[in-house]
């Protein structure tokens, strides 16, 4: 009968610790005689070969991926129980002591982080002259009174005067009538203020009575500035209606708006609503569309018809091209019929509408074009 070969606790290196024994009987007889796991002895044994997997099972937790970065150590230098924290941080600085160089900024890193001013095609040539405040403004020098005008002061005819009271300087000098600056070069002043183009605006007031529209007034009346809030620009009415009249007026700060509105060559109606003492006969406000001569020239209106009667007055439509001092109320005094009530009810292309007294609205773009189209109608082909 053979001989059986004693088995030894220790497994040869070739052999997977890992292997288990299929049978129980083969378990109790490579452990001692105990009833499964591995042996104290072989346990031991795996730890002290260097590189040898641990034996065992294993932990139920999956070590992380380990980047793919060169080291000067090799694998195998780290023992198999240190734990995956010390060859990760091994792994980021590349050598024990020692940080990882970093990479170079690529291209597009450092075409992000240079200023706008280098960069390629941005950098704008140096101006030899200054820009233009304002592309409304013809370049170089202009009329002295134009640029008061743009600047809000008034019409053109309105700021001559300001320039005449000596109220205007050029680059700290008294300006005379006739005078030309060019804004994007020289300062101007009005009273010790510097003028600055400002943005235009266009309203519609409904003047109520009792306020004047002069922007400058002595006796401290209300004015038709007052009505507007203080952070507006420098406004100014476009054509007067006296204190005891009412209605439609325009407010803006654009002198050649203005202008195109009041001068009479521009054909621009006004119409008003008169309530007159009395009933003129026919052939009476036919007179008034002939003209009658005051001091100041021949004063006529362009159309009259009456409206409708009340008690013993007359309501009246008046339409005139030009608006001349208190004219209707001059015109309807000769003629014998005072006037009780004057309301103005349109200005050109635009009318009162609902507005309330006192209450006023912002021109839309689409109604400044249609008074350019009205006034260049009206002058006809040059």
């Amino acid at each position: 009968m053979p001989r059986k070969r004693p088995q030894s606790s220790k497994r040869s290196p070739g052999r997977s610790a890992g292997k288990r024994a299929t049978s129980g009987g083969q378990r109790g007889r490579g452990s001692g005689g105990r009833s499964g796991g591995v042996s104290a002895e072989r346990k031991a044994a795996a730890k002290k070969r260097p590189g040898a997997k641990p034996v065992g099972k294993r932990p139920a937790t999956k070590r992380p991926a380990k980047r793919a970065t060169k080291s000067s150590h090799s694998e195998s230098s780290h023992p198999a129980s240190s734990p995956p924290e010390a060859s990760t941080s091994h792994d980021k600085t590349g050598s024990t002591g020692h940080a990882a160089a970093k990479k170079p900024a690529t291209k597009k890193a450092t075409a992000k982080k240079r200023p706008a001013s280098t960069r390629r095609g941005s950098q704008s040539r140096p101006r030899t002259r200054p820009r233009r405040p304002d592309p409304r403004l013809p370049a170089g020098p202009i009329r002295l009174q134009k640029f008061l005008a743009a600047c809000g002061l008034g019409s053109r005819r309105a700021c001559e005067e300001l320039i005449e009271t000596g109220r205007v300087a050029i680059e700290g000098k008294t300006a005379e009538l006739g005078a030309r600056v060019d804004p994007a070069r020289q300062t101007v002043e009005f009273d010790g203020e510097r003028l600055k183009l400002q943005p235009r605006r266009y309203f519609l007031l409904n003047k109520p009575r009792g306020v004047v529209c002069t922007n400058n007034d002595p006796d401290g009346r209300p004015r038709v500035i007052d009505l507007f809030p203080p952070d507006q620009p420098r406004l100014f009415p476009v054509g007067r209606l006296d204190e005891d009249s009412s209605g439609l007026l325009v407010v803006t700060n654009d002198g050649d708006f203005s202008h195109k509105l009041a001068h009479p060559r521009h054909r621009i109606y006004r119409t008003y609503k008169v309530q007159v003492a009395g009933d003129p006969p026919r052939e009476t406000l036919e007179e008034l569309k002939r003209g009658l001569h005051f001091a100041e020239g021949r004063f006529k209106v362009h159309d009259v018809k009456p409206l409708k009667k009340q008690g013993k007055s007359t309501f009246l439509e008046l339409t005139l091209t030009e608006g001349q001092n208190r004219e209707i109320r001059r015109l309807m005094a000769r003629i014998g019929h005072k006037v009780m009530t004057l309301e103005r009810v349109a200005f050109g292309p635009f009318r009162l509408g609902r507005l309330k007294p006192g209450e006023f609205r912002e021109l839309r773009a689409d109604e400044v074009e249609r008074l350019e189209a009205l006034v260049a109608r009206n002058l006809g082909p040059s």
